[in-house]
């Protein structure tokens, strides 16, 4: 209904570039008013312990995870598997240091 009554103003001897623009806003305008528009909230709070370590130690375990879909590997998995590790131990050594709880096992061994 909304696109009908707007389509008969739209001259279609002009050029074709313009045209095709024309029609292209007539239909995302009555897209826009039957359908409406979302707005995107973030709705997540910064956290402290959040920084640049965390964000790299992301984006290459995703970089390897792609890597894997891509070229599905025995060699790649092992790679994202190791990201995917690394990644985890980041985020909890960072969570702990902004915790104060910096003290961190460094052998295996039980102390007497």
């Amino acid at each position: 209904m909304l696109v009908e009554n707007k389509v008969p103003n739209l001259n279609i001897n002009e050029d074709i570039n313009k045209t095709v623009k024309d029609f292209s806003n007539i239909l995302l305008s009555a897209a826009e008013e039957s359908i409406g528009k979302t707005k995107y909230v973030k709705n997540r709070k910064p956290v402290p312990w959040w920084n640049t370590e965390c964000e790299r130690a992301i984006k290459e375990s995703k970089q390897a995870l792609n890597r894997y879909k891509k070229h599905k590997t025995s060699e790649n998995l092992l790679i994202f598997k190791n990201m995917r590790s690394r990644t985890r131990f980041i985020i909890k050594k960072t969570k702990k240091k902004s915790r104060g709880l910096t003290t961190y096992r460094t052998s295996t061994a039980l102390l007497p």
